[in-house]
């Protein structure tokens, strides 16, 4: 029988990995991690944008509920002026397809009725110091304050008064401008314009206890008639999606409505 002779120094393969093993998981793992890195960015930035355009939804109809409230509560407050040696009865309004001046009794700053308010809400470009890319475009802003008494009128205003070839007296408001005090309602517009809804023929200012006729006589039906207006509307166009999913949108809003 034949004798089988051991090699001492033999030993069996320990178990493990190769090192072509090893390059190939660890491959694969940070393949794993990258994409699971990728996906957990992209979930963020998709919630970001949601957040944001959600929030972005909630302050313009916070915005354009103040305009609605403002406008709603106009006054038709009527001054007199002079004008060419006389005195003559003036309407507080003024519309332009860039602004809109008026009188309220619903304030902005407070979220309250009470006294009266001289407004004005008007496009103005973009602030260089604070726009970026993300809030290209035009504002539409609001500067609200007390309205002064009437000896004052003139000059913090009221700039001018000019006369139709119909013979009916214009307040010309003195220019909107930003300032510190400015409320910004939207941003990002490509275009914001404002047109008055006329009132039908006959119709009258629905009256309330704000409004004393009495102190106004003629003058003060007079303007009434004629300027007056049953409405405002307001188009907006965005330069990129507007926060309801289109680049355009319109509001109208009735004067005296609420």
């Amino acid at each position: 029988m034949p004798t089988v002779v051991q090699n001492p120094t033999f030993r069996p393969a320990a178990p493990g990995f190769t090192l072509m093993e090893l390059l190939v998981s660890f491959t694969l793992i940070g393949l794993v991690a990258v994409f699971i890195h990728l996906g957990y960015s992209v979930g963020l930035s998709a919630r970001e944008k949601a957040e944001a355009s959600l929030e972005d939804f909630q302050n313009a109809q916070a915005s354009l509920d103040v305009l609605s409230r403002q406008v709603a509560s106009m006054v038709p407050y009527v001054t007199r002026q002079e004008h060419e040696d006389r005195t003559v009865p003036v309407l507080l309004f003024q519309a332009t397809r860039r602004s809109l001046g008026f009188v309220t009794t619903w304030s902005a700053a407070s979220g309250f009725a009470g006294g009266l308010r001289f407004v004005q809400i008007f496009v103005a470009e973009a602030d260089p110091n604070t726009a970026d890319d993300s809030t290209p475009g035009r504002r539409l802003l609001l500067n609200e304050r007390p309205l002064p008494p009437e000896q004052r009128l003139r000059g913090a205003v009221i700039r001018g008064v000019r006369k139709t070839e119909d013979n009916r007296y214009l307040a010309e408001l003195a220019r909107p401008r930003p300032g510190p005090r400015s409320l910004t309602l939207i941003e990002g517009l490509a275009s914001a314009t404002f047109r008055t809804r006329a009132r039908p023929e006959g119709e009258g200012f629905p009256l309330d206890s704000r409004i004393n006729p009495r102190r106004f006589q003629a003058g003060f039906r007079q303007v009434f008639r004629q300027q007056i207006p049953a409405g405002i509307q307001l188009s907006l166009r965005w330069n990129n999606q507007g926060p309801w999913g289109s680049r355009t949108f319109d509001l109208a809003v009735p004067v005296g409505g609420h």
